[in-house]
């Protein structure tokens, strides 16, 4: 039903997410390892309101103040809409993090660089989503390069052409196709 592109934080946040729905999935992952730069960040996550913040009584708070922190650190060239988006969802997505795939974060420290909550390490995240993916059957293909979308007539994604060891595959992808590959540094 659904190709994931990309086996970081957001490609097994997606995956999981359509599990959960209900799509057959299949998570696709160009390096030998999971992770991607998920794997390697401190995993900090900002999230106004957390639990912890509420913990040691830190008060003042709010979304409205996480979105024009965000917008001042990016030189107010952000684009507006994203950053609301992200700044309305931080806390439930830190929730998730917690409550489904079972990430501990720090119960008693905050960190004032942009972020309210902290969990472990990036390894932590990367080693509790595979587990969780692992879980609901979701399988995951590594060393396969995503090189291609299909389109079909109308030109709507219906799949991905991909590389393994000089070898091409194809996957289809009747509900869609989501591309969670990160920067373009790498490319």
């Amino acid at each position: 039903d659904v190709v994931v592109i990309g086996a970081g934080g957001a490609g097994f946040s997606a995956a999981i997410t359509a599990s959960d729905a209900g799509a057959k999935v299949v998570l696709l992952e160009k390096m030998p390892n999971v992770g991607g730069n998920s794997l390697v960040s401190g995993a900090e996550m900002a999230a106004a309101g957390n639990w912890v913040q509420k913990k040691l009584g830190i008060e003042g708070d709010s979304v409205e103040l996480h979105y024009q922190d965000t917008m001042k650190g990016g030189d107010m060239k952000c684009d507006p809409a994203v950053v609301r988006t992200m700044v309305e969802n931080a806390l439930p997505a830190a929730e998730w993090c917690r409550d489904v795939i079972g990430v501990e974060f720090q119960e008693d420290n905050l960190f004032f660089f942009g972020g309210h909550s902290k969990g472990a390490t990036g390894l932590d995240f990367i080693t509790k989503f595979s587990a969780t993916a692992e879980k609901r059957g979701i399988p995951i293909i590594t060393n396969m390069k995503a090189e291609e979308l299909v389109r079909d007539a109308s030109g709507r994604v219906t799949g991905v052409k991909a590389t393994m060891d000089g070898k091409s595959y194809t996957f289809s992808a009747r509900k869609g196709v989501v591309i969670a590959t990160g920067g373009f540094a790498a490319n």
